[in-house]
């Protein structure tokens, strides 16, 4: 059991406690009862028990039931909130957080307000609002980030849902992403830039990066391959064909084109397998002691901050591309300190930081997704790829499938032929794959019904190709249009590669999603057949901790 688990969960209880959607999921506040119940469950059956635990498992509970709130003592009198009417028209003047986003029939714009104008009076008001034009062959000026924009005839709104049972929580979404309004723009509305405010250096870095990246991106790739190209290495799905979209849902592969884990992971896998041989060779010339003690893992390591670093930047501020980019992180330190067995707890931390820095994060399906998938991938790596703890148990005969799964000793793999080398490690791709596609499809199936209503059959067997493809694609890609922007030359050179793999993307999911039954719609199901499935999962766990527990005595 994970130490960091009783903590988190009390937290989490406390946090569904203040979120109405968690609060009533079954009888009122059972689920966050539960939730923190198996938390203090598990502390209870620790055998050391220290008063400061107590204190800090205690603590969490009302720490997370007041969370939620903490922000709305901090809106000041002068928020946009206080001061929309929805009655009338006004002038808003703000700066462009983001670069306009160009859609098929409208365009819009995140302004964080600096002031809104009346015939009566100017006030100064803070706080970010989401502004939509249904004309944008009206917009003569292009406009980017960092400028002061104003904008009349702007009718802001407070953000609603639908009333409907299991519609889009859009107010939480747009809460999520620290956009408190929106607001409309009629044709009659006109767009005058004042100026441009400074942004921050990170701000400034992250805008020209993708200015230039795209620039060569449409330079080199048109039509379908290029906007399938921006959904799966930016997130830009605004530009894919529905056509292409309804594939990507019908054959389970939607999650490669939103930039999460696994994309900020194939990025620090490619970084590391070319960081590591030069760290290795370059020490065994000049420190071959070095070389012997596994330094080049940690200098490997540490050179894949930097790639991984560039790559956010250059997505943005997406919620999912941070949160990714932050387990990512938190597991290459790992390495570096030599926590690499405590990537659970590692997780957990990631978990609580963010729920912490966003609490409403916690009702947000990529956050769910994300942490279950991990959840699912961790779990099969700690009970089906590690080795015995101890080195007696070692020296027995391992299972099927960690022989499979794991390298044999170097003695003996040495001995072995080059296609024996070659059978081994295909097995051990094909048998990891399909493990991990297993356990995140399990993971994650509660959630992808609940909220979608919608399962593919043919996802979990595609993705076992798919993703390793997606592994090369992405970092090349990257490559690619990162020295295309430097040197045309190269990046012409290197993007032949690049579309042959996006015109394999482009067909086989929809010639997979033409299969029928290649996906099905289903009914939600009672909230207790989700909490039934959860608490299935867990035991299968327990289950499986207690069987290694009983072989390890």
């Amino acid at each position: 059991m994970s130490a960091l688990l009783p903590y988190f969960l009390s937290y989490l209880g406390g946090l569904l406690a203040a979120l109405p959607p968690a609060t009533h999921f079954l009888l009122p506040y059972l689920l966050p009862a539960l939730v923190a119940g198996v938390g203090w469950v598990m502390f209870f059956k620790k055998k050391k028990r220290f008063l400061i635990n107590w204190l800090f498992l205690a603590i969490l509970l009302p720490g997370g039931f007041f969370s939620p709130t903490l922000s709305e003592f901090s809106k000041t009198p002068s928020h946009i909130l206080n001061h929309i009417d929805e009655s009338r028209r006004t002038i808003l003047v703000g700066k462009l957080v983001e670069t306009p986003e160009q859609l098929e029939n409208k365009i819009r714009f995140e302004v964080e307000v600096v002031e809104l104008q009346t015939k009566e009076h100017q006030k100064k008001v803070t706080g970010r609002v989401r502004l939509t034009h249904y004309h944008p062959e009206l917009i003569k000026q292009s406009l980017h980030a960092g400028d002061l924009v104003r904008f009349t005839q702007v009718r802001l709104k407070h953000p609603r849902n639908f009333k409907n049972p299991g519609a889009f929580d859009y107010r939480g979404y747009l809460k999520l992403k620290g956009i408190a309004a929106i607001g409309s723009l009629s044709k009659n509305s006109s767009i005058e830039k004042l100026g441009t405010l400074p942004l921050p250096f990170y701000k400034s870095l992250q805008t020209s990066l993708r200015i230039s990246i795209l620039k060569t991106l449409e330079a080199e790739f048109s039509g379908d391959q290029g906007a399938l190209l921006k959904a799966m290495l930016l997130g830009q799905k605004n530009h894919l064909s529905d056509a292409v979209k309804e594939a990507y849902i019908a054959t389970g592969l939607a999650h490669l084109m939103a930039v999460s884990g696994l994309h900020v992971g194939f990025v620090a896998w490619a970084a590391f397998i070319i960081f590591w041989p030069l760290a290795f060779f370059s020490l065994l010339k000049y420190r071959p002691e070095w070389a012997q003690s596994g330094a080049a893992r940690k200098i490997a390591a540490f050179l894949c901050f930097f790639p991984v670093l560039f790559y956010l930047a250059l997505v943005g501020a997406k919620i999912t591309a941070l949160r990714a980019g932050f387990m990512v992180l938190v597991f290459l330190f790992a390495i570096l300190v030599n926590r690499e067995r405590d990537l659970f707890n590692i997780l957990l931390i990631a978990a609580f930081l963010i729920l912490m820095w966003n609490p409403h994060a916690a009702l947000d399906v990529s956050f769910q997704l994300s942490f279950s998938a991990m959840a699912g991938i961790l779990f099969v790596m700690r009970h089906f790829a590690r080795l015995e703890d101890d080195p007696i148990d070692r020296m027995g005969e391992q299972p099927w499938y960690r022989r499979l799964l794991i390298d044999p000793p170097f003695e003996e793999w040495e001995e072995l032929s080059l296609p024996e080398k070659w059978s081994h490690s295909l097995k051990k791709y094909f048998t990891a794959s399909l493990l991990i596609s297993f356990a995140v499809y399990v993971s994650t199936l509660p959630f992808l019904i609940f909220h979608f209503n919608r399962v593919s059959l043919i996802g979990p067997f595609l993705n076992l190709f798919m993703i390793p493809l997606a592994s090369i694609l992405i970092p090349l890609a990257l490559i690619s249009l990162t020295l295309g922007s430097v040197f045309p030359a190269v990046g012409w050179l290197l993007s032949f590669p690049l579309h042959l793999l996006l015109e394999f993307f482009l067909v086989v999911p929809q010639f997979f999603a033409s299969f029928p039954y290649a996906s099905v719609y289903v009914p939600s199901p009672p909230r207790m057949w989700v909490l039934l499935y959860a608490l299935v999962l867990a035991g299968g766990t327990r289950s499986e901790e207690h069987t290694s527990e009983l072989q390890s005595h």
